[in-house]
């Protein structure tokens, strides 16, 4: 089925082309896609996109370079951040014990947030009211570090972004997100 059989059918059947595209594309032997579709993994989970005994042919090649790079990057606002903290903050309450899963990611996302404010004199104005920087590699994972993101509790943040990223069959009493927080705890 091609895009224009699929446009066609879902006007004459009220229904959106896109869905359908996503159902009879796990049918499908070839799939065009464009390939930041594959290569930002956020994008594939949401789209339920398996990579698994595929072969990929990339049109336009040279472009992979940025896209992969903008794949691989993360921004985040210090709005963001901040609203993320606010929903973890009324997660964690007095009563919550040592191991609540959003403690060590607000620990992490609040440290953060000092770490943007004690330095946002040093990182560069883009635009009026917006502010970027670039980092090495070293700097960023220095950065992280001092939030206390370090290679060792990597797995125990995992493990807490899990527990409270948003699904419908969570058990009670773990924190639900919302939508936007959510996203910007998957970015991290």
């Amino acid at each position: 089925m091609v895009t224009e059989d699929i446009v066609s059918k879902g006007k004459t059947m009220n229904a959106c082309p896109f869905y359908a595209a996503r159902i009879v594309a796990v049918d499908a032997d070839i799939v065009l896609c464009p390939y930041t579709y594959l290569l930002d993994p956020l994008v594939r989970a949401g789209l339920g996109i398996s990579l698994k005994g595929t072969c990929i042919i990339i049109d336009e090649a040279h472009n992979l370079d940025d896209a992969a790079r903008s794949a691989a990057s993360a921004e985040l606002s210090l709005e963001a951040l901040e609203e993320l903290a606010q929903h973890l903050q009324s997660a964690v309450t007095p009563l919550s014990g040592p191991d609540d899963p959003a403690r060590p990611l607000l620990f992490v996302i609040e440290s953060l947030i000092r770490w943007i404010k004690d330095n946002s004199m040093q990182i560069p104005s883009i635009e009026y009211e917006r502010f970027a920087g670039v980092w090495s590699g070293e700097e960023a994972i220095a950065i992280l570090h001092a939030a206390g993101a370090r290679v060792e509790t990597l797995s125990l943040l995992q493990n807490c972004h899990t527990k409270v990223a948003p699904a419908p069959d969570l058990e009670e009493g773990i924190p639900i997100l919302t939508g936007s927080s959510a996203a910007t705890l998957n970015r991290m």
